[in-house]
């Protein structure tokens, strides 16, 4: 998720006092914004052993010209695939031959199987339209 606000209101470019208040205000607007998503995120991600949670990352607030920009990132490898959802796809070993487990028939081996896939889970996005949405800030996917 990245925050992105460009300026697009009438201004002289020259205009010091309307450039202090837009990095003041708007700057403080986007931190709180980008601290309350990552805060919200952190605690509406899914669990199993808390790698994903942990893998959430902050960017400080950049201010270039009339541009306010910051990031919140989980890092996890498997974290787009939970936010994102995935479709059916084949499971295939890494480093056997084939793949091995118990059923209730007794031991099961298959060169492959079929996953049915997952549904998307978007905490992430979810947390950035209700933080985002508590500074006057609308959230739209890109």
């Amino acid at each position: 998720m990245r925050i992105h606000l460009d300026y697009d209101g009438d201004y002289n470019q020259d205009d010091a006092a309307l450039r202090q208040w837009f990095v003041r205000e708007v700057g403080a607007k986007t931190q709180r914004a980008t601290r309350n998503t990552m805060n919200l995120a952190k605690t509406n991600a899914p669990v199993d052993v808390g790698t994903l949670r942990n893998s959430h990352r902050q960017d400080p607030v950049r201010i270039s010209g009339w541009i306010i920009d910051s990031a919140v990132a989980a890092t996890a490898r498997h974290a787009l695939w939970v936010h994102e959802g995935t479709g059916p796809h084949p499971i295939r070993p890494r480093t056997k031959k084939v793949l091995s487990w118990k059923g209730p028939g007794g031991r099961v081996f298959a060169r492959s199987v079929m996953h049915p896939g997952t549904t998307a889970r978007p905490w992430l996005l979810n947390a950035a339209r209700v933080a985002a949405g508590a500074e006057g800030f609308s959230v739209t996917e890109a």
